[in-house]
């Protein structure tokens, strides 16, 4: 499964499991059903979790939604804990959609901010999953420093590759975003970084792509 990647800035990077992205048609799948979606926030979890800020809103189209959080930032060396080097925030959702259409989550943009230095490594993984099912979507990219700059992980799933909702009921949707830090191949002494999700003053809002078809039989 595979997404897209832009950094913004000409920097050391290297990218697991990603493709350019796609353009998606009605001629994929099925036109978005008119009205009677509705996305909800069923639970929020996750050591990078913000309590209390998450939301979610629905384009006016079904398209394509956003979700906003707080910011998080993953920490190494300069007095940092090793339960910092790690985190997460998984946003479980309750969706409703019509009879006779299911969706997937073809795409997501994420961004942010790192400072690394020399040979230490940040990781960003977006994982999409259904309540229940053991199919998961992962989008991920991996920044070597030394990179002082913003990032960007944007793009859509090969469409071999969708993973769409079973038919035959709700099934609530998992986003479980992480960001990781480690030393790579730095020299321990010099092994400092931080990665950041969304801005932390602003928070985060990363945009999920949506496709759909009509369930067989509808």
């Amino acid at each position: 499964m595979s997404g897209s990647l832009t950094i913004a800035a000409a920097a050391a990077a290297l990218v697991a499991g990603v493709s350019p992205s796609t353009a998606y048609t009605a001629a994929d799948g099925a036109p978005p059903p008119p009205g009677s979606v509705t996305i909800d926030i069923a639970t929020v979890n996750g050591s990078g979790c913000a309590q209390g800020v998450a939301r979610v809103a629905l384009s006016g189209d079904n398209t394509a939604f956003t979700l906003s959080s707080g910011s998080f930032t993953v920490r190494l060396g300069g007095g940092a804990q090793p339960t910092d080097r790690r985190k997460n925030c998984q946003v479980n959702l309750a969706v409703q959609v019509p009879q006779g259409y299911t969706y997937a989550v073809a795409g997501a943009d994420l961004d942010g901010s790192a400072n690394l230095a020399k040979g230490v490594t940040g990781t960003v993984r977006s994982d999409t999953y259904f309540q229940g099912g053991s199919a998961t979507v992962t989008r991920s990219m991996r920044i070597v420093g030394p990179y002082n700059d913003g990032w960007q992980l944007s793009g859509n799933s090969d469409p071999a590759d969708l993973l769409y909702a079973p038919c035959g009921g709700p099934r609530n949707l998992n986003i479980n975003t992480s960001l990781q830090v480690d030393p790579g191949t730095a020299d321990p002494a010099m092994a400092v970084g931080s990665l950041t999700l969304g801005d932390p003053f602003d928070g985060a809002d990363t945009v999920h792509r949506l496709v759909w078809k009509r369930c067989p039989g509808s």
